[in-house]
């Protein structure tokens, strides 16, 4: 008589979402030089408005006179940071005999002089020449802000020096201020653009998932970006287990485009494949060089994995040999009998059954036709079949054969063996059964 075993396919399913993290990083940008419009509430030199542009008509100032300026038009964005101011002074010392030198320092919005002075080098130059004083990260004793800057009342006040010699005018021809500020960056720019909504990956032929995600950081290019990927079953930051760390955008991912000023797209191969079932959410950290703080948001990718139940018969039919009424024989004599392995991703229930009996005379379940389970590795256990038990004929009849079929390897195993008596009066002839074992997920 022969055995035919049939097996069959189960799925479980759970999802990943996506939460996308960007951060905020700075720039420097600038304005000016401004040429200023008006005149500040002190204004001693002889035709000051001369220096509002350069044009070689010149303001004179004598020694120990005092001249503001303001008016200058700056528009700063909003919520900028003012790193620097220049002062930029185009003049000459038309006799040359003295020495002299022009003290600078800024008006508030009030108009009044505040801060630090700043003073240029002896000019004994009849030719004009420029000096520029301050600088890109010199803010002159003040923490300024845009609304300070762009204010109308925002200027400079200019003091003549004569240090010796000859005593004599200056002319000045141009007086100009330029603004240095830092930017609020925009923001990274991150979407899950693969796998898309609803995907679905079956684990027992898929191993690992593409992580694709469109970034978009006009700051920085991809070489400046670190990623940090885990997956969670919390969307709390510092959950979870690390899919990869302190990952470079442009060496650890795949981006077809390092230049982020544009949308590019990034890869990142996850092995899925000791991933325990369950559901998870996928966090995601990008950070450059600049970044002060961290912020996430929910993505609106997700998918599906199928942790797939895959059943094994190394051999499916056992052949029992010749029997006469009231014999008896089992396959644990068999080398390899009906031995199952659990080649998918998750542990198993396996559930078993017969669709009829071997025997006329013993058509129902019986003593006459049985099974048990046994060699099943640490993990998992019989349920009622570690000794012979009844084969239940019918699959609305179905029992429990293996517990939490094990998964870790490719050799998890367990072995069914078959055991018959010959009914009394019998009749002869080949005798067939199909055996079914039932998968499912634990």
């Amino acid at each position: 008589m022969s055995l035919f075993i049939k097996k069959f396919l189960v799925e479980i399913v759970f999802f990943v979402f996506f939460i996308l993290f960007f951060v905020l990083i700075v720039f420097a940008a600038s304005e000016g030089f401004n040429d200023p419009t008006s005149l500040g509430d002190v204004s001693n030199w002889t035709e000051p408005t001369n220096a509002y542009t350069s044009n070689n008509s010149y303001a004179v100032a004598d020694a120990g006179q005092r001249q503001e300026y303001d008016g200058f038009g700056f528009s700063i964005p909003n919520g900028n940071t003012i790193d620097g101011i220049e002062v930029r002074i185009e003049w000459n010392n038309p006799d040359g005999k003295g020495d002299e030198t022009i003290t600078a320092q800024l008006l508030n919005i009030n108009g009044v002089p505040i801060g630090e002075t700043n003073t240029t080098p002896v000019n004994t130059s009849a030719s004009d020449v420029t000096h520029t004083l301050g600088g890109p990260n010199i803010k002159w004793g003040v923490d300024w802000t845009d609304t300070n800057i762009n204010d109308v009342d925002f200027g400079v006040s200019l003091l003549e020096n004569h240090l010796g010699g000859k005593p004599g005018p200056a002319n000045v021809d141009n007086v100009d201020i330029k603004v240095y500020y830092s930017e609020p960056a925009q923001a990274p720019d991150v979407n899950v653009f693969y796998p898309e909504n609803q995907e679905t990956f079956d684990r027992a032929s898929v191993s690992t998932v593409d992580v694709n995600i469109e970034v978009k950081d006009p700051d920085t290019n991809a070489e400046n970006i670190t990623a940090f990927l885990n997956y969670s079953t919390s969307t709390s930051q510092g959950t979870g287990t690390v899919i990869v760390a302190n990952a470079n955008l442009a060496t650890d991912f795949s981006c077809d485009s390092n230049d982020l000023s544009s949308p590019s797209f990034c890869t990142y191969p996850w092995d899925i494949s000791p991933v325990p079932d369950g559901n998870y959410y996928i966090l995601a950290f990008v950070s450059d060089p600049l970044a002060t703080n961290w912020d996430f948001n929910a993505g609106e990718g997700n998918f599906s994995i199928c942790g797939a139940v895959s059943i094994l018969l190394t051999n499916d039919t056992a052949d029992l040999g010749t029997l006469a009424p009231g014999e008896t024989n089992t396959t644990e004599g068999l080398t390899n009998a009906l031995d199952l392995e659990n080649d998918g991703g998750v542990d198993v229930n396996v559930y078993i059954y017969a669709t009829s009996s071997l025997f006329t005379n013993a058509p129902g379940t019986s003593q006459h036709y049985q099974f048990k389970v046994s060699n099943i590795e640490p993990g998992s256990f019989g349920a009622a079949s570690a000794t012979y038990t009844d084969l239940p004929i019918g699959e609305e009849n179905q029992v429990l054969a293996i517990s939490f079929f094990d998964w870790n390897d490719s050799h998890d195993t367990a072995r069914t063996d078959i055991n018959v008596l010959v009914p009394d009066g019998e009749p002869a002839g080949g005798k067939v059964s199909l055996v079914y074992f039932v998968a499912e997920a634990t």
